[in-house]
């Protein structure tokens, strides 16, 4: 979009593109919220960080909860100029900065391990760092961006050390929150996020892509005449009783039987003509030619005629 729109997709160009209207500004900053949504693990696409800090690895939580997650707030305070031209869609980024800062406060009043409850802090702050860009307030989401990224970094740093410090059991989730059953219960399925993405985009995708498979085997294979799933995949079989006759995969449909045919010819023409006997003239015709082709190939290759070719390809042009 930014290369017709604007015809180039350069930052400056970007970034004062005073030109666009409203709808056209909308769109093209709408791939790059897509995008930052889903780096910064904002609803709907909160779940894949619980998945990334599920290892053991401290190196793995810190690059991602602590400092790649906030990728996605850097872009769009990056893209500030064109985000101002779209009301309606730094609206959208407002909801859904608030609603991750809600997922992400729920979701965390009920986790037992150190590293959820980091994790899901982090995308309570990076929410609200979400609704703040999404109010207008860039600058302030700079500052908590910057102070935040540094602070959680920190605290991932040091978690191994609260384990050990522990004396007792993990604190258990509020009285208030285990007093309404419903939100204890949502908060510590996490809002059934992994099962809607699952349900909403995942299962889709894979049935899509089976439906091209059958369509690509049952329908286009047998329209280009290609072999069948079943058969040997090899395009010659010469083995066993077989080893002597010459045998072609077999094709199905017009186009098979015609290729069918056409590579039965091909392969006689190839076996018994040119393979069978390395002293027949039709041989040594096809050596000498070789060999020319190979000099030429090797004049070709110096650098004075290719000058030679490229000069005259500029004059055949003008």
């Amino acid at each position: 979009l930014a290369f017709i729109w604007l015809g180039t997709v350069e930052w400056p160009a970007l970034l004062h593109a005073n030109r666009l209207g409203t709808l056209s500004a909308g769109l093209l900053a709408l791939g790059f919220v897509l995008a930052a949504l889903a780096k910064s693990a904002q609803v709907p696409f909160s779940p894949w960080i619980a998945r990334a800090l599920e290892g053991p690895t401290p190196s793995s939580a810190i690059f991602y909860g602590a400092l790649m997650v906030h990728a996605g707030v850097f872009l769009l305070i990056r893209m500030e100029p064109l985000l101002r031209q779209a009301p309606a869609l730094m609206s959208l980024i407002a909801v859904l900065g608030l609603l991750t800062a809600l997922y992400g406060y729920f979701s965390g009043l009920t986790q037992t391990d150190v590293k959820s409850a980091l994790m899901f802090a982090t995308t309570t702050q990076v929410g609200l760092m979400f609704l703040a860009c999404g109010l207008g307030w860039f600058t302030l989401a700079a500052w908590h961006l910057g102070l935040h990224a540094s602070w959680r970094a920190y605290q991932f740093l040091a978690s191994p050390s609260y384990m050990h410090l522990m004396g007792g059991p993990t604190r258990a989730a509020p009285a208030w929150l285990h007093n309404k059953q419903r939100l204890y219960t949502a908060a510590l399925q996490r809002f059934w996020l992994e099962q809607l993405s699952d349900w909403l985009l995942v299962r889709p995708t894979q049935q899509l892509s089976r439906d091209i498979r059958n369509l690509d085997d049952n329908v286009v294979s047998r329209l280009v005449g290609l072999p069948d799933s079943a058969v040997v995949p090899a395009f010659m079989v010469a083995s066993g009783e077989e080893k002597n006759q010459d045998k072609v995969v077999r094709g199905s449909g017009l186009a098979g039987a015609f290729l069918e045919w056409l590579a039965l010819k091909l392969h006689r023409f190839e076996s018994r003509l040119l393979f069978q006997d390395g002293d027949s003239r039709l041989g040594r015709i096809l050596a000498r030619i070789g060999s020319y082709l190979v000099a030429v190939e090797g004049l070709l290759s110096q650098p004075r005629y290719l000058l030679l070719i490229i000069m005259a390809t500029l004059v055949v042009i003008l």
